[in-house]
C-alpha cells in the first residue's frame, strides 16, 4: 500500500526523529574529538557550537569526514549511507508538490531524481531504515573505539 494521507505523516516523524538520533552520534563524536572526557568544557561546546540553530547536519557531516575519513571508505561506505539517509530525509520534508497528469488516476509526488516518475515514499523508508542500522552501528563503533559509553534510553 503506498504512503499516503496520515501514513505518510508518520512515516515523515519517524524519519526525522531517526536522523536526530545520528545526528546525536555525530554531535557526541566530534565533541569528543574535539573537547573529550565529558567535562564541563564539553557540554560548554555542545550548547554553544553544536547545538546552535545554525550548525547544520551538512557542516557536521563535513566535520565527521575530516575527523573519521574510515569512515568515507568504499561505495557503501557509511557517509555513503548517510547521504542516501540525507537525500531521503529531504524527500520526506520537502516534496510535497502534486501532480496529476491527464490520464492519470489521482495525485503524485515527482521524484526529483526523475521527474517524470512518481516517488516512491514506501521503498524510501525501507532504504532509509536499512541505511540507518548500518550508519548507526558505525557511528556507535566510532565511540566505542574512543571508549565512549553509550546509555539508551527515552525522552519522559
Amino acid at each position: 500500500m503506498a504512503l499516503r494521507g496520515e501514513y505518510l505523516t508518520r512515516a515523515r516523524g519517524v524519519v526525522v526523529e531517526r536522523m536526530a538520533e545520528i545526528e546525536s552520534l555525530i554531535d557526541l563524536i566530534i565533541q569528543e574529538h574535539f573537547v573529550p572526557g565529558g567535562s564541563e568544557l564539553s557540554w560548554s561546546f555542545s550548547l554553544d557550537v553544536l547545538y546552535d540553530e545554525l550548525f547544520s547536519l551538512a557542516l557536521k557531516v563535513s566535520i565527521l569526514k575530516k575527523i573519521c575519513p574510515e569512515l568515507c571508505v568504499g561505495k557503501q561506505s557509511p557517509i555513503a549511507r548517510l547521504d542516501n539517509m540525507r537525500r531521503i530525509r529531504n524527500d520526506f520534508a520537502h516534496r510535497a508538490v502534486l501532480v496529476k497528469h491527464e490520464g492519470d488516476k489521482d495525485f503524485w509526488v515527482p521524484d526529483p531524481r526523475k521527474p517524470d516518475q512518481r516517488l516512491d515514499f514506501d521503498k524510501a523508508l525501507t532504504k532509509f531504515e536499512l541505511e540507518g542500522l548500518h550508519v548507526e552501528k558505525a557511528l556507535r563503533g566510532v565511540l566505542t573505539s574512543k571508549g565512549v559509553k553509550l546509555e539508551t534510553t527515552t525522552l519522559p
